[in-house]
């Protein structure tokens, strides 16, 4: 049987590309990791925002770094109900003094689905909606060539393969169940008031 979970963003050719990037060692050390994904909406029926966004932050940040946080703090808040969340700012610390920060809403104008990275040499924006990719580099900076791809058909692509092949894929329950792990201790940090070690 071959399980797999929705995480979308592990077949977007601009994120493929920056973790291709990090692995052939083009930022040197990574200093920290900014996510922003937000936008503004209604608030979901029943469903917070940790549940909603934070699945796709969590995941991307274990595709780039092949790494999960060590550490999770998390404030939240919701301001047009009386709870389940509707912002949130997460803060993850890994290995090697990696810091990544998400950012996630449905209180702020316009659909933001951006990561940056700061490392020793070089900095990247990516636009993961465009599939842009902007480098900084010393004093200048350059767009990457990114072949933008359909990620729901390359995905699907991906699914039919492993099963075919009797392999596991990308994005396995496994990865789905750390996934989860991972949103459980952002929501223990919240209501403990305190960051927690995974």
């Amino acid at each position: 049987m071959v399980f797999a979970v929705g995480h979308i963003y592990r077949f977007n050719n601009a994120l493929a590309k920056i973790r291709e990037l990090i692995n052939k060692g083009f930022f040197q050390d990574i200093f920290f990791i900014k996510l922003q994904w937000t936008m503004l909406m209604p608030p979901i029926e029943n469903r917070d925002i940790l549940f909603d966004l934070a699945p796709h932050s969590f995941d991307i940040l274990n595709y780039l770094l092949d790494a999960w946080p060590r550490k999770v703090t998390c404030v939240a808040k919701a301001y047009r109900r009386n709870e389940l969340e509707e912002m949130a700012y997460i803060i993850n610390e890994f290995d090697n003094d990696v810091i990544a920060h998400v950012e996630i809403s449905w209180l702020i104008p316009g659909k933001v689905r951006e990561v940056f990275i700061a490392g020793r040499n070089r900095y990247a924006r990516i636009n993961a909606v465009a599939q842009e990719v902007i480098v900084y580099e010393s004093d200048y900076e350059y767009s990457l060539n990114i072949q933008r791809n359909n990620t729901i058909l390359d995905e699907l692509a991906h699914f039919r393969d492993c099963i075919e092949k009797g392999k596991t894929g990308t994005n396995s329950g496994e990865i789905g169940a750390k996934t989860i792990e991972m949103i459980e201790a952002a929501k223990r940090s919240l209501h403990e008031e305190r960051t927690i070690r995974i």
